[in-house]
């Protein structure tokens, strides 16, 4: 059973139902979109191909490049997403051609709060072979209505491209939280011959603080030695089954990406990544996409 509403957490779970009696649910105050349904996001566009829909995605690859993804992110409600474009086919068929296409939130409320975080998963793939001046890009923007920033701005060169990315941004390291916000996800095809193009959102929530701060108390997958520590730290994985489509993600402490890797497996599953600014990290541990443990690392001066 799945019931959404906009300004409101959704319930997405499966439940036993007798049939004897009414079933009252109750959705806790918040904001979350998992697109299963439609909660109001406005599209805007000039492309004459690849506008952003929501949908079940639907793969599509250029050689051995993957363009638009085969799946929305795992673990969240339901199968659906927004994407630039949805079908199948050659990679030329379906992807953002001659001009934008923009997705915008319905307005949220965030004077109540303390310390926000808007929290998301994007998709940006193209081609790397373009020059400088015609580099298409995805931006992540918020509005109060008045003003206008740009939390992320993704290109080919950006931490991984052709695959789905999760950020958590403050809000207040961009603006003050007002009461008539809105997220505006804008991504562009630049006029250049033969260029593939494709983006995705999903995943969508605000939370009170950084919810990758805090260590998963239900999965001990995996240690991290030294911590602190002033090196390499080593990833040690309790599981010791192949560590296969595993990877790691780092965020800083006010949850900007800093990194995004593969496990690279060896002997006693030990994976090392170099950390150079002193400070707190989060490391976040996935397995098919989906994350099974995260733990605090301290990096000492």
């Amino acid at each position: 059973m799945t019931a959404t509403h906009w300004g409101n957490i959704s319930f997405c779970q499966n439940i036993f139902v007798d049939g004897t009696s009414p079933l009252n649910l109750i959705l806790q105050d918040g904001y979350d979109d998992d697109f299963i349904t439609d909660l109001g996001w406005t599209v805007n566009s000039t492309a004459t191909n690849g506008v952003f829909e929501r949908g079940d995605p639907i793969g599509t690859t250029f050689g051995t490049t993957i363009l638009n993804p085969g799946d929305d992110v795992s673990g969240d409600c339901g199968n659906f997403a927004y994407v630039t474009g949805l079908a199948g086919g050659s990679a030329n068929q379906h992807n953002l051609d001659n001009g934008y296409t923009e997705i915008t939130s319905p307005i949220f409320d965030l004077s109540g709060y303390t310390d926000p975080y808007i929290n998301y998963a994007r998709w940006f793939a193209s081609p790397s072979n373009v020059p400088l001046s015609s580099r298409d890009t995805l931006f992540i923007r918020l509005t109060n209505g008045v003003n206008t920033v740009t939390l992320e701005e993704v290109t080919h060169n950006s931490i991984g491209v052709s695959s789905w990315v999760n950020s958590y941004i403050r809000v207040a390291n961009y603006m003050m939280p007002g009461s008539t916000m809105q997220l505006k996800v804008f991504i562009e095809d630049k006029p250049i011959s033969g260029n593939y193009l494709e983006g995705g959102f999903d995943a969508f929530s605000i939370t009170e603080g950084f919810t990758g701060i805090s260590e998963n108390p239900k999965t001990e997958a995996f240690s991290i030695y030294p911590n602190p520590g002033n090196g390499m730290f080593q990833l040690n994985l309790f599981d010791k089954t192949s560590a296969e489509s595993m990877h790691l993600t780092i965020h800083d402490y006010v949850g900007r990406l800093i990194s995004l890797e593969e496990i690279v497996e060896n002997e006693g599953h030990l994976y090392g990544t170099n950390i150079s600014n002193p400070g707190v990290y989060i490391i976040g541990l996935y397995k098919d996409g989906v994350l099974i443990g995260n733990k605090k690392l301290v990096k000492s001066k």
